[in-house]
């Protein structure tokens, strides 16, 4: 006589083998990812923390330790645990919404990168990682070099992102990262400078009687920002007083 099983019995065995594994491990999820606590870290002090330290802290956005990475920014969180597609981070690296980061012009992760810290977050971030990786701050990467530590072999050259020139023709002011130099057209010369700014200044002219250098810049969709200063021209120097700078931060 020929015996069956009960099929619900067989449906749930089954079942039971493909979800549950040992202490209830459930199968084809995401393995634990292989990708480091101080790899994810490296790649941030590399591409964000010159903006997203705690000193700067742009958007209100800190990435130095996973603390501060899980607390997000002004917008909400950045990271969505387990869904990389959708987080808020990854978007912005991969330019898929309006903004992209990091900006234009500075240095961009490569793809390799992008998907290792994917598979990071895909992995669904252990917040205890930070005590059983070794740290989970840009501070504990041992296999950093922080930027001021590394000698300059050449100085670092700025893009030009704005010129005007004085009425009388005797002054040439350049928009660059962070300050606007007054040259001399004639030579070349530096008769001067204005800084103090906090990202590119895009944007630089003068009032029709020469009296006034306006200067703005800033960082698309975070702030912005204007600098009026008065100058004295003379003949081996460009002076700036009474510098007045108007901050509109978003």
């Amino acid at each position: 006589m020929r015996t069956y099983a009960n099929p619900s019995l067989i449906v749930c065995a089954v079942s039971s083998l493909l979800l549950v594994d040992g202490l209830g491990k459930v199968q084809g999820a995401e393995e634990k990812s292989s990708v480091t606590v101080k790899e994810v870290f490296s790649f941030f002090h590399k591409y964000c923390t010159v903006c997203h330290d705690e000193k700067e802290a742009k958007g209100g956005l800190v990435l130095e330790d996973l603390e501060s990475l899980l607390d997000g920014g002004n917008r909400g969180p950045v990271v969505i645990p387990g869904n990389s597609k959708n987080s808020l981070l990854i978007q912005l690296l991969e330019g898929t919404g309006k903004l992209r980061m990091p900006p234009k012009g500075s240095l961009q992760p490569d793809i390799a990168e992008l998907e290792k810290l994917k598979q990071w977050i895909n992995a669904g971030i252990d917040k205890n990682a930070d005590s059983s990786d070794g740290g989970a701050t840009t501070d504990d990467v041992s296999d950093h070099v922080s930027p001021s530590e590394v000698p300059l072999l050449n100085p670092v050259k700025s893009a030009v992102k704005a010129l005007a020139f004085h009425p009388d023709q005797r002054l040439l002011a350049v928009g660059l990262y962070r300050e606007v130099l007054l040259l001399s057209p004639a030579d070349g010369r530096q008769l001067g400078v204005l800084d103090g700014f906090r990202e590119e200044v895009s944007a630089v002219t003068f009032t029709r009687d020469g009296r006034h250098l306006i200067a703005a810049g800033g960082a698309a969709g975070q702030f912005g920002e204007v600098a009026v200063a008065s100058i004295l021209l003379g003949e081996n120097a460009a002076e700036q007083t009474d510098v007045v700078r108007l901050v509109e931060t978003k």
